[in-house]
């Protein structure tokens, strides 16, 4: 394969030239499917799983400690109360060349049935 001509780059098809117009798509990373297969598959036991989440080295996102903290304890909620989750509604995609994923996804979630105690000291009369 002959080199490029000098002011060239060359990556697998493509070449950008010299005062090409270039836009980088960061909603498109961990979609190729040479890399991640079924990138749209929700795979928790994915291996390997090198997907590109929250920087790392001198661009690492200082909020990753508090968003991981943060969907911790909103996962472990709904492992603890919730049974299941339903889909109520259309699922709405982010429009943005710098994220990707759901805008918007209307759940019903299903609670956990709570266990009551036959011989409590108290009852509930409702109305």
């Amino acid at each position: 394969m002959a080199a490029p001509p000098p002011g060239t780059y060359a990556s697998g098809r493509r070449e950008i030239r010299r005062g090409d117009l270039v836009t980088g798509w960061l909603a498109s990373a961990n979609r190729d499917e040479r890399a991640v297969p079924a990138p749209d598959d929700f795979d928790l036991a994915r291996s390997p799983n090198r997907h590109l989440t929250f920087a790392h080295g001198p661009h690492f996102c200082l909020g990753a400690y508090l968003a991981r903290a943060e969907l911790s304890a909103l996962l472990e909620a709904l492992r603890d109360l919730v049974a299941r989750a339903e889909p109520a509604g259309e699922a709405r995609p982010v429009y943005s060349n710098f994220l990707s994923g759901l805008s918007s996804q209307p759940l019903t979630l299903i609670a956990e049935p709570v266990p009551v105690a036959v011989d409590a000291p108290w009852t509930y009369a409702g109305t």
